[in-house]
C-alpha cells in the first residue's frame, strides 16, 4: 500500500508512534513540534498541514519509517540531514526507491566562511 494522502500519513504517524510506545509529548519533543500540533495532526483536526513539521515528525520516528517508506510509499524526502544519513537511508531504502534529500544553502558574496 502506498501512502498518498494526508489522512494516510496521519494514520501512519499515529500508528507508528503507538507501535514504538511513544507518548505524543515525547514524540513532539523529539521532533521539535508542539504536542497540540501533533495531537491535531494525528486526529486530522488541523486544516493546514505544514510539510516541514510532518517531515520532522517522520524523521523523529527513526529508521523504521524509512523502511515503511520503501514498502508503502514512492520513497523518502529527508530534510536537513547530513550526508551520512543519506548514505544510511539509501541502504535502508534499497535500489529503485526514490530518495530525495533536501538541504538549504545560503550563497553570500562574502566568502570568508562565516556561518
Amino acid at each position: 500500500m502506498q501512502v498518498t494522502t494526508v489522512h494516510q500519513y496521519q494514520a501512519l504517524v499515529r500508528g507508528r508512534r503507538k507501535d514504538l510506545g511513544l507518548s505524543q509529548d515525547r514524540l513532539a519533543r523529539s521532533a521539535g513540534v508542539s504536542r497540540k500540533w501533533l495531537s491535531e495532526f494525528e486526529r486530522g483536526a488541523t486544516t493546514a498541514v505544514e510539510l516541514p513539521l510532518v517531515l520532522r515528525v517522520l524523521a523523529a520516528l527513526g529508521p523504521k519509517v524509512l523502511r515503511l517508506a520503501a514498502e508503502r510509499a514512492a520513497g523518502a524526502h529527508p530534510y536537513l540531514v547530513p550526508p551520512e544519513h543519506t548514505r544510511q537511508a539509501r541502504e535502508i531504502l534499497g535500489d529503485g526507491v526514490l530518495l530525495a534529500p533536501e538541504n538549504k544553502v545560503v550563497l553570500h558574496p562574502d566568502d570568508s566562511g562565516r556561518i
